[in-house]
C-alpha cells in the first residue's frame, strides 16, 4: 500500500484503506476500485490523497498509529470543544502508543479539508506523545503533553470558520485574529481546577519560538514550558505535510529541513533532535528521488533506516538499502524543480503574512469605560487601545506621549449637546487625527442631532464590531 496524491490517482487503481468523512463514517471502502466519479468526487470533497494496493506496493504493511474508533472519538472530541472527553482520548492514546510502542507513524488520516483542524490536533497528539515516550517522559506528564496537543488549536473553533478554511493566504489582519487562538484556548480551561498548569502553559504557548520571537508572550527558551517546546515541533511538521486549500503539502524532505533550519531560532535543538530520531523522516509508501535519477517508494524506515530507507525502485521493483555504503554517495534529494518552485512562491506569501502588523495606537474617550472594554477585547489583536475617561485627561496624555493614530469618542455619558462637540475641538485634533464618535442610538434622530453638531464620523450604538473595525481602518489609511 502506498499513499498518492489524488491528482496522480487515475481510475482502476485498487483503494488501500478507508476513506471517511468528517464523522468518522466510510465514504469509500478499501479494496474498491475507484472510478473516474469516485475521483471526481474524492476531489470535490477535497480529500489530498488516498492510499492505493498495486504490485509497485505489494508487502508494505501501514497500519494506523492508533484504532480509527480513537481516531475519529478523537477528532470528535475537539470538533465538539468537549475537553473531558479530550482528557480520556489522551489517556488512551498514550495507552496505545505504551502498548504497541512507536513504530508505526506512517499512516495518514484521510479526512476533507474542513476537517484540518481536529484532524491536526489529533495527528499532534499521536506525534507528541512519540517524542515524549521516546524522551522517557513519565506517563502521567505524557498524559498532559497529549491532552494540551488535542487542545493546543481548540481557541479556533471560536473564530470564523471562513477564515480557518479561506482558500487563498491570509490577509495580515486575518493572521492577527488567527494569532489569538492559543490565549482563546487558555481562556476556556483557564477557570478549570481538574486541568493541571502544565496543560494550561502548554495550551497558551505553543506558538512561542526558542528566541523569544513568537506569540502570544515573546518567551524564550527555558521561559517556555516544556511540553509546549514538544507541540510547536509536532505542530509546524503536521502543518508543513498537511495539504490545506492554499498550499500544496510540504515534502517530508522539506519540512525537516525547515525543522532542521529553525533548529535554535524557532524549535528548542534538543526537541528537534528527539523529532529526527523517533519520528520517521520518510513514511512508508511514499515517494523519494535519489540524485542519480532513481525514483523509488519507502518500504522500511525504522531505526537505521529512518533517515536512509530501504526503497523499491518504480522502473524495475529492485529494492535498494540507502543505509548501505554501496549507496553513501546517493542522496535523497529535493522536490522537483516546480515543486521547489512553488515552495518559494508559497514562502513570499507566509512572509508578508507573518510580517509585523502596524499597531496603531487609538486613544479612546469613554466616561464609563463599557465601550472601551467592548472594543478592545474583541480588536486589541489589531490595536493598542487606551483609555481615558474625559477630554481633559485626553489633553495630558497628548501631551505627555504624544498624539495618537486615532481617537474614539464615546458622548453617551456625556450630554448630547454643543459641549459634545466642543469637546472634539477642545482636543485640538480634528484637522489632524481621525476622529470616530460613538454613541446615540441607530434611529433618525440621532443622525440628525449628529449631523447638526457637524460630526461627520459616526458610529451609532449598538455598534457592529465588524463594521466599527471596518470604519477604523479606512479613517487610518486616509490618514496614513
Amino acid at each position: 500500500m502506498r499513499y498518492l496524491r489524488i491528482d496522480l490517482v487515475f481510475p482502476g487503481m485498487m483503494l488501500g484503506a478507508d476513506v471517511l468523512d468528517s464523522e468518522g463514517r466510510i465514504l469509500i471502502s478499501e479494496n474498491t476500485a475507484l472510478t473516474e466519479q469516485y475521483i471526481e468526487r474524492l476531489i470535490s470533497l477535497g480529500i489530498p490523497a488516498v492510499y492505493v494496493e498495486d504490485k509497485l506496493s505489494a508487502g508494505i504493511d501501514l497500519k494506523p498509529p492508533i484504532p480509527p474508533v480513537l481516531r475519529s472519538a478523537g477528532l470528535s472530541a475537539v470538533r465538539n470543544k468537549d475537553i473531558d472527553t479530550c482528557r480520556l482520548i489522551a489517556k488512551q492514546i498514550v495507552d496505545e502508543i505504551i502498548a504497541n510502542g512507536f513504530h508505526s507513524l506512517d499512516m495518514q488520516d484521510l479526512r476533507t479539508f474542513d476537517d484540518y483542524t481536529f484532524a491536526h490536533s489529533v495527528n499532534v497528539a499521536v506525534m507528541a506523545c512519540v517524542i515524549g515516550f521516546g524522551m522517557e517522559i513519565h506517563n502521567d506528564q505524557l498524559v498532559d503533553l497529549v491532552f494540551a496537543s488535542l487542545l493546543h488549536d481548540i481557541g479556533k473553533l471560536d473564530l470564523p470558520a471562513e477564515l480557518l478554511n479561506k482558500p487563498d493566504i491570509l490577509t495580515k489582519e486575518e493572521y492577527a485574529l488567527v494569532k489569538t487562538h492559543p490565549t482563546l484556548a487558555y481562556d476556556m480551561i483557564y477557570d478549570r481546577l481538574d486541568i493541571s498548569s502544565n496543560v494550561k502553559n502548554a495550551v497558551l504557548c505553543h506558538h512561542e519560538n526558542y528566541d523569544g520571537s513568537g506569540y502570544p508572550k515573546g518567551f524564550a527558551q527555558d521561559e517556555i514550558p516544556f511540553l509546549a517546546r514538544i507541540i510547536h515541533v509536532a505542530d509546524v511538521y503536521d502543518a508543513l505535510t498537511s495539504e490545506r486549500p492554499y498550499k500544496r503539502a510540504y515534502s517530508p524532505y522539506a519540512a525537516i529541513e525547515i525543522l532542521k533550519g529553525g533548529a535554535g531560532t524557532i524549535f528548542d535543538p534538543v526537541i528537534v533532535d528527539a523529532f529526527l530520531k523517533y519520528i520517521p523522516v520518510y513514511p512508508k509508501g511514499t515517494e523519494i528521488h535519489l540524485s542519480d535519477g532513481t525514483v523509488g517508494i519507502v518500504i522500511e524506515n525504522s531505526e537505521e533506516h529512518n533517515h536512509r530507507p530501504i526503497i523499491r525502485c518504480m522502473e524495475d521493483f529492485a529494492e535498494i538499502d540507502l543505509s548501505s555504503a554501496e549507496y553513501q554517495d546517493i542522496i535523497i534529494t529535493q522536490p522537483s524543480a516546480q515543486d521547489y518552485l512553488d515552495l518559494i512562491e508559497e514562502e513570499e506569501h507566509r512572509r508578508e503574512m507573518t510580517s509585523p502588523l502596524t499597531r496603531y495606537r487609538i486613544m479612546v474617550v469613554d466616561y464609563t469605560g463599557d465601550s472601551f472594554r467592548e472594543i478592545s477585547e474583541k480588536l486589541g489583536y489589531l490595536y493598542e487601545f487606551q483609555w481615558v475617561k474625559n477630554e481633559k485627561l485626553a489633553e495630558g496624555y497628548i501631551q505627555r506621549d504624544g498624539r495618537p493614530d486615532m481617537l474614539l469618542v464615546d458622548i453617551d455619558g456625556l450630554e448630547m449637546s454643543k459641549e459634545s462637540n466642543q469637546l472634539l475641538v477642545n482636543l485640538h485634533i480634528l484637522e489632524e487625527i481621525p476622529v470616530i464618535v460613538l454613541g446615540g442610538y441607530r434611529d433618525t434622530t440621532s443622525i440628525m442631532h449628529f449631523r447638526s453638531l457637524g460630526i461627520q464620523n459616526y458610529v451609532l450604538k449598538p455598534f457592529n464590531i465588524i463594521y466599527l473595525q471596518s470604519e477604523i481602518r479606512n479613517k487610518l489609511r486616509m490618514f496614513s
